[in-house]
């Protein structure tokens, strides 16, 4: 059943939770995931998100299948952190939206993935000053999870600059202007052009299964 840009809002508002009170589209989500334990999966599968104590990515691969996708899509400030065995974990897009290195570990000898867009990047004369913001508000920080943590998180994320990342062997990506990830009624366009993307990239993916090493 096909979801509404009205269900992805309701679903936002909701704190994008995997449940039975996650507005229709996260009750779907949880009816088809949200009781799945890693163990059980017949093809492996994991979520990245991250730290907002530490800072560092967190590879998820252990549990309830559910609560991993939430803390891997859960926005900071927006909405509280997932707590997961102890730590505050939100979105891991916000380092690095193409976590190839986490496929790899997984397994996998061949890596095709979908760019759709990269995390914001301050200037880099503007990072020193966001260095000394996030550590003055985790400073007054009590525990990660609190406002203050989050702020300090965000601020000393984006004083890094842009995250290394493994290549893909194939990577697509999307022709994405005028699409806000924020915005539910751009969801249909987005989904449209990704396919188009992914046809275009057949031939490619086509060779490289094909080829004797794959």
């Amino acid at each position: 059943m096909a979801f509404t840009p009205a269900d992805f809002l309701e679903w936002f508002l909701r704190d994008l939770r995997l449940s039975p009170r996650g507005g229709r589209m996260g009750r779907r989500l949880w009816q088809a995931c949200g009781r799945l334990d890693f163990r059980g999966l017949a093809v492996p599968f994991a979520t990245v998100a991250l730290d907002v104590g530490s800072g560092r990515p967190v590879l998820l691969r252990e549990g309830n299948v559910g609560r991993a996708v939430e803390a891997s899509i859960r926005p900071p400030l927006i909405s509280r952190p997932v707590l997961l065995d102890g730590r505050a974990l939100v979105d891991g897009g916000l380092h690095n939206a193409l976590p190839v290195w986490a496929a790899r570990e997984l397994g996998a000898q061949t890596v095709i993935s979908v760019d759709a867009g990269a995390p914001l990047v301050l200037p880099e004369t503007l990072r020193p000053l966001s260095a000394r913001v996030g550590a003055a508000y985790r400073w007054h920080s009590a525990v990660p999870a609190d406002v203050n943590g989050q702020i300090g998180f965000l601020a000393e994320m984006l004083s890094k600059g842009r995250s290394r990342r493994a290549r893909a062997d194939i990577e697509i990506r999307p022709s994405m202007p005028g699409i806000s990830p924020m915005w539910p009624w751009h969801t249909g366009a987005a989904a449209r052009r990704g396919e188009a993307a992914a046809c275009r990239a057949l031939p490619a993916i086509r060779r490289l299964l094909a080829a004797p090493s794959a």
